[in-house]
């Protein structure tokens, strides 16, 4: 993991809402050392998070409910664009699994958020969503984590056109 020099208020630092301290520039926000670990495991959390309470009043304003599934897909598309392509560099193989449940996922929060939705059914579909996102955090956890760890302590590479070692080798 890369150590940075720690950020000093003169320089412009300040927390952010995360609780990370920053500089902001613009629309970047540079922040203290934070593993990605510790971000991927934040960003399950504050979806879990709002799952949860979505599941206890799935009667809420469609405002809020968008912007939570603005949030999901976002994190799916990350999943999908940028980490599983990287992964499937490293292994070889299609991360067939981890794509289909995303799919799985979107379909299911594509009829949550639909609107004209009574509140029984939008509740069944905020659970099998809740149930479902569990399973991709755990998957996740076992196919994609150990690569962001091993690829923090510079074990595998963290970027689409790096080679394996044993390609690079050769």
């Amino acid at each position: 993991m890369r150590c940075y020099p720690p950020l000093r208020q003169e320089d412009g630092a300040r927390p952010f809402r995360n609780g990370l301290v920053g500089l902001q520039r613009g629309h970047l926000a540079v922040t203290a050392s934070v593993s990605a670990e510790a971000l991927w495991r934040g960003g399950y959390r504050q979806i879990e998070q709002t799952l949860a309470l979505l599941v206890h009043d799935p009667d809420v304003d469609a405002k809020t409910l968008q912007r939570f599934a603005t949030v999901l897909d976002a994190h799916l598309s990350a999943a999908d664009n940028l980490f599983y392509p990287i992964v499937e560099n490293w292994r070889k193989g299609p991360l067939a699994r981890q794509r289909e449940l995303n799919r799985h996922l979107r379909s299911l929060l594509a009829k949550a958020t639909k609107s004209g939705v009574d509140g029984a059914s939008r509740r069944r579909c905020l659970r099998a969503l809740e149930s479902s996102f569990r399973k991709h955090v755990r998957l996740d956890e076992a196919s994609i984590l150990p690569h962001v760890q091993a690829s923090e302590s510079g074990g595998v590479p963290s970027t689409l056109g790096s080679k394996s070692p044993t390609t690079a080798s050769a």
